[in-house]
Formats: C-alpha cells, sequence, structure tokens
C-alpha cells in the first residue's frame, strides 16, 4: 500500500463514523468493560500534569485515572448521555476537576492554540477515515502546548462477532493496519513531534450497547507523542 499523503485531501461532509448507542440501564461501569492495564500503566507512568483535554471520552472508562494526576480536565465527546454517564460515575475529586463540552471532533476543537499541557484519547480514532484521523491529528497538535504530551490508544485489525458469528463492521469504518495508521499519524504531526510507540493485543471479552451484543477483540499500539522536539 502506498504511504498516505494528506496534501489536498478533501474532508468528507462531516458526520459521527457511529450511530447513538443504545445504553444499558447501569451506568455505574463503563459498557466499553474495564480499563485495560496497559493504558491504566501508560498514564501513570506518564502521571498528566496540568491541564489535560481527554478526547472522544466516551462514558469515561479512563477519566478517573486520568484525574489522579492532572490539575483540570476537559472531557469531550459527540454523545451527550455518554458525557451525563461520564459525570455520574465519577468520584468526587474528580468531578471538582473536570468540565465536559459536546463537540464534534470532525470540527475545529473549540479551544485555543497551545490551550493543553496534555490531550488523552483511547480507542476512538481508528473509527475514522484516513483524511479524519489526519485532521483530528492535527487539531491535537494545535492544542498542545509547546512542551505538550498527546497519549494516543489507537486499535487496529478489529474483530467484533455476533452472536450468529457473523462479523460486524461500522459501515464508515476503515479497516487499518498497524503500519498504515502510524503513517497517517507521521504525516499529520510532520516533525515537530518525538513518538515513543509499544504495541499490545486486546483479548476478547464481551461488549453490551443495549440492543447490540458482541464479543470484541483487536490489535492495539499507544502512542505517546511530545511536542516541541
Amino acid at each position: 500500500m502506498a504511504p498516505y499523503d494528506d496534501k489536498d485531501t478533501q474532508l468528507p461532509s462531516l458526520r459521527s463514523p457511529l450511530q447513538r448507542v443504545d445504553y444499558p440501564a447501569d451506568a455505574s461501569r463503563s459498557i466499553w468493560d474495564e480499563e485495560n492495564v496497559g493504558v491504566v500503566s501508560a498514564i501513570e507512568r506518564l502521571r498528566p500534569a496540568g491541564r489535560w483535554l481527554n478526547l472522544c471520552c466516551g462514558d469515561g472508562r479512563y477519566h478517573e485515572v486520568l484525574a489522579k494526576w492532572a490539575q483540570n480536565l476537559i472531557a469531550i465527546d459527540l454523545d451527550p448521555e455518554a458525557l451525563h454517564r461520564l459525570v455520574s460515575r465519577l468520584s468526587p475529586s474528580a468531578k471538582a476537576k473536570t468540565k465536559v463540552a459536546l463537540h464534534d471532533v470532525l470540527i475545529p476543537l473549540p479551544f485555543a492554540s497551545e490551550a493543553f499541557d496534555g490531550v488523552f484519547c483511547s480507542a476512538s480514532l481508528h473509527l475514522f477515515s484516513p483524511a479524519e484521523l489526519s485532521f483530528v491529528c492535527r487539531e491535537i497538535h494545535r492544542v498542545l502546548c509547546p512542551t505538550g504530551i498527546a497519549l494516543v490508544d489507537f486499535s487496529h485489525s478489529i474483530r467484533r462477532e455476533l452472536p450468529n458469528k457473523e462479523l460486524l463492521r461500522y459501515p464508515s469504518e476503515h479497516e487499518y493496519s498497524k503500519d498504515e495508521a502510524l503513517q497517517v499519524f507521521r504525516v499529520a504531526w510532520s516533525s515537530s513531534i518525538e513518538m515513543a510507540i509499544t504495541t499490545g493485543e486486546v483479548a476478547p471479552h464481551p461488549i453490551d450497547l443495549g440492543g447490540l451484543n458482541y464479543i470484541f477483540s483487536s490489535s492495539a499500539f499507544m502512542i505517546e507523542i511530545k511536542k516541541g522536539v
């Protein structure tokens, strides 16, 4: 496959890659299962300080972990129900330092340039096309301060097995390999960053989206991006 180059690429009409989630009644835990140990370890090793953006936060699977270290947090997502569930699950100390914002990340982020010390995003960006992913990456770069850090957990080679053994794919979802996804990141962020990459596997586990149930598994990589290098 030829390297991805986003020069002169036109973004498609703005949209959400996922249809509305039919959340189960129990909001006490994330619908995406327990926190991944590798992601939690990466956050705790980094000890994110200052003002952080939790991008495409969903129902806040890792927000409480981020709140152990960051002084201020903004959680942003397209789904108002996800944001409501995130807030409902936070401890008092995490809630005191958290603000939420309803926003489509395919529109420029509603923050000034260099507004954040860090940006965190987990298991969401694989849902976007290469052109959309490149756009979001450039926005992450824009809102990071000159010494900022981004921590991105990216799933690829995804498998969602329905109860009837058929495989589920969202209509707009791009089937990334690790190399293709990393190429999009490298082109979008150019030479102004330093990337540290770790890889892993997501073991099969059940996902319950109310009326939709499947077994999810994938490969994944974690990128730690340091701006201003």
